[in-house]
């Protein structure tokens, strides 16, 4: 329990550290789509050039349900997603782009499994970035960013 708390103690110490910095020169700004997820969950989004970031909170809107983010966007864009049910998943964002041979029409963009996930350098950009993600919520996106082990 003591290791548990430590370890805690010291991701909030690297987070205070961190969102002190030099200021980003794109922070994550919230979208106008922030609101209720199938009348179910609370949900935030924000966005700039590198991340897609989606929240989803219960309806008291305090507590944590999952994020998705997508970063490295339009380039070779992937997603960490986070759920308290199912926990962590990485995966390569298929775009669709490619034409079908059969209908000759682009598909939908779909998630598949790939890759490693460079915690410490996505995770340093999100909070460099952070931008109008509140401090609460940077701070559990972080903390649980941290946690991911493949």
């Amino acid at each position: 329990m003591i290791r548990g708390l430590l370890a805690k103690a010291k991701l909030l110490l690297q987070f205070e550290m961190l969102t002190h910095g030099r200021p980003s020169q794109d922070p994550l700004w919230e979208t106008e789509t922030s609101g209720n997820y199938r009348g179910q969950y609370f949900t935030r989004q924000f966005a700039n050039k590198y991340f897609d970031i989606y929240v989803w909170f219960e309806s008291d809107r305090r507590s944590l349900v999952g994020f998705q983010l997508c970063y490295n966007k339009g380039i070779d864009e992937h997603a960490l997603t986070w759920t308290k049910i199912k926990g962590y998943q990485h995966n390569r964002i298929d775009d669709g782009e490619t034409r079908s041979s059969i209908t000759g029409y682009k598909m939908a963009a779909v998630l598949v499994p790939n890759g490693i996930f460079d915690t410490y350098s996505i995770a340093q950009k999100f909070l460099k970035d952070q931008g109008d993600v509140d401090h609460k919520t940077a701070l559990l996106i972080y903390t649980r960013l941290m946690e991911y082990t493949p």
